[in-house]
């Protein structure tokens, strides 16, 4: 407990790294001595502005008070010298000090993997992100990413949706929910997973924050699965920390006209597994699928609607491409439908007007839908 205490006191002090903390354990053997050394100690031992920071705060906050705080909150730390500080996260280069948790950890028994992405994603992204997302979770792996607007948060409340696990990395206090717009994914990760974090709670999130919370995503799971993102993006720091780790690192192939899958086409030229389907990744892992059977049979898909027979068979019928009302009709055709043309039309009006498809330059396009 001592050291949950003195780790988290030290955390709210500025410009201690684990560096730092590793040079006063080896002097003090403990953070609670390491607490109780001198003023002189302190300016012998550390840099000058850490000496300061570190006589300041001893004089202006309380170690009890602080943890009492946390305990308040629901909040729990983790030291890197705890023996709970997951395995996983020993092994990479310029691992934190300490992580906060709101809810739970991820099980290291447990297969792990992170899907990545943009966050201003197409259709196919978001269906391939939900696909993922639900598929990998019903076969018992954990999902982990970053709770970020896209990608992120489709598969995670994919994976939420079939009561699967999945932890979010923030670059913010545990207790500060950002986005804002995923208020929802929040509160479910805690009650069904976690919120992690190497920042202190209440700290606001900046955007020098989130590259370096990426080391933790990659981290904490065994393999990376990019959906969709560009050449140069966000998305390739965690995939370089992530093969900096020595995780495999997977890729969404797309058109090589859609600069939106440019990373993940660059990615599979560089060597990175082709992932087509969920199958890919729970094969990797050695899961059998008498494990956990087909997930079609137990949840009901996220692009079935509510409508007529028509309606339904033109949803059933359409993917992501572009296609004129003669080539609905002729799919139609194709599966054995043959509704006639004026039936065809009524059915594509009344979908346009529920928003279910998308019109764009005379053509058509499916909307996929996605529940929380």
């Amino acid at each position: 407990m001592n050291n949950k205490i003195y780790a988290n006191w030290f955390m709210h002090v500025p410009g201690f790294g684990i560096k730092t903390m590793t040079e006063l354990l080896n002097v003090y053997g403990t953070l609670e001595n390491a607490y109780r050394m001198s003023d002189k100690d302190a300016n012998n031992l550390l840099k000058k502005k850490q000496a300061e920071s570190f006589i300041y705060a001893k004089q202006n906050s309380d170690p009890d008070k602080l943890y009492r705080k946390l305990e308040a909150e629901m909040i729990d730390i983790f030291p890197e010298m705890d023996e709970e500080f997951p395995e996983k996260l020993k092994k990479i280069p310029n691992r934190p000090f300490a992580i906060y948790v709101k809810g739970k950890m991820p099980d290291e028994h447990i297969p792990s993997v992170s899907i990545i992405g943009a966050r201003m994603c197409s259709d196919y992204g978001r269906y391939m992100a939900r696909e993922f997302g639900k598929e990998l979770a019903y076969s018992g792996i954990q999902i982990i990413s970053g709770m970020a607007s896209g990608i992120d948060g489709i598969s995670q409340r994919a994976a939420l949706s079939v009561n699967g696990m999945s932890f979010g990395i923030t670059g913010c206090g545990v207790n500060v929910c950002y986005p804002e717009e995923n208020r929802d994914l929040y509160e479910d990760l805690i009650d069904r997973g976690g919120i992690i974090s190497e920042y202190v709670p209440d700290t606001k999130p900046k955007a020098q924050y989130f590259p370096l919370r990426n080391r933790i995503i990659s981290g904490l799971s065994d393999a990376v699965i990019v959906i969709e993102a560009k050449k140069k993006s966000g998305t390739a720091i965690t995939v370089d920390m992530a093969l900096e780790q020595g995780k495999e690192v997977f890729a969404l192939p797309g058109r090589v006209t859609d600069r939106l899958s440019d990373g993940c086409n660059g990615l599979i030229k560089q060597g990175a597994y082709i992932a087509t389907c969920a199958q890919d990744i729970i094969e990797f892992f050695g899961i059998n699928d008498n494990d956990y059977g087909k997930l079609s049979d137990v949840i009901e898909e996220g692009n079935m609607i509510s409508g007529n027979e028509v309606e339904k068979e033109i949803m059933n019928a359409l993917n992501f491409d572009r296609l004129s009302i003669a080539d609905i009709q002729q799919l139609l055709e194709n599966r054995s439908r043959n509704f006639d043309t004026k039936t065809t039309m009524q059915a594509i009006v009344e979908l346009c007007a529920k928003g279910y498809l998308i019109q764009e330059n005379g053509y058509l396009r499916k909307r996929f839908l996605y529940r929380k």
